[in-house]
């Protein structure tokens, strides 16, 4: 019995140096006294839970953040593409006005060509009208009773019939050269109904091809120039209507026929401004390769 108290006496004593060389507290637990043996690693307080919250949170901002700068990014990006587009618009205005101005300008240039050209020729009809008049051969005696003694015939009215094609041509063009295509379209179109062999039938017929291009209708710009060669061959309307018609052609993707066209300004009107711009044209399809 003794010898069990020793050995009792000695492990509890090496029990206490061991927890005395580990740093822990050792309470002898009394008969009935309840156990506080240490709790679990489960119910142990969870330190590391607010850390990674505070991880993720600063993530989440973070990402926010960059959102934020992508969004203001691609808004200063559309700013300037908006900008961009304002100062193209502006520039291709610019471009229509400019080339609206050149065609009225040509044909201004060719109407005072074709005035003087008039103006040359009414005198010597004029003359020769008066000489038929002073020579007692020239008209029988019933003709002239008869002239004279209706009082409908005559110059006067020819003159004014010819004036008022005259401004039914001039409203067409006017409303050419304010940029109004469609209704110049629509005029030109009347006048060439109702005065299909005036003389400016021909320029009517032009003019309506021009409109069409300027609207860029191609398909019906070449028939409108096509037909100016084909009803009025002898128009001087036909270098510039087969200028553009090479033009149109070129628009149009249809290469041959464009260089066609443009050759046969070359060959046939060689001294002529519409020879010079056929020229520049084709040399801008040659570096095009087309």
């Amino acid at each position: 019995m003794a010898h069990g108290r020793v050995s009792f006496a000695l492990g509890a004593a090496a029990v206490a140096g061991l927890a005395l060389g580990s740093g822990v507290e050792v309470h002898a637990q009394q008969p009935g006294e309840p156990s506080t043996s240490p709790a679990s690693p489960s119910s142990a307080p969870a330190f590391g839970a607010p850390a990674r919250a505070a991880a993720r949170g600063s993530q989440t901002d973070r990402r926010l953040l960059e959102l934020l700068e992508q969004i203001n990014q691609l808004q200063r990006e559309i700013r300037q593409l908006r900008s961009d587009v304002e100062v193209m618009q502006h520039g291709l205005e610019g471009v229509k006005r400019r080339q609206r101005e050149l065609y009225l300008d040509v044909d201004r240039r060719l109407r005072d060509v074709e005035v003087g050209v008039v103006r040359s020729v009414q005198p010597a009809q004029e003359s020769d009208r008066a000489a038929g008049a002073t020579s007692p051969d020239a008209v029988p005696a019933t003709e002239t009773a008869s002239v004279q003694d209706s009082p409908e015939a005559g110059p006067p009215v020819q003159a004014a019939a010819e004036a008022q094609i005259r401004r039914e041509y001039q409203k067409a063009f006017d409303l050419l050269r304010e940029g109004r295509y469609a209704r110049a379209a629509e005029a030109f179109q009347g006048f060439l109904q109702q005065y299909p062999d005036s003389a400016y039938s021909d320029n009517a017929q032009y003019w309506l091809g021009e409109t069409s291009y300027v609207s860029r209708d191609y398909q019906a710009a070449a028939a409108q120039f096509k037909k100016v060669l084909d009803d009025y061959p002898n128009s001087t309307k036909i270098p510039d209507a087969t200028l553009k018609l090479g033009f149109t052609y070129y628009e149009l993707g249809n290469w041959e026929q464009a260089r066609a066209a443009l050759e046969t300004v070359l060959q046939q009107y060689p001294e002529s401004t519409a020879a010079r711009l056929a020229q520049t044209r084709l040399n801008r399809m040659r570096k095009e390769g087309h």
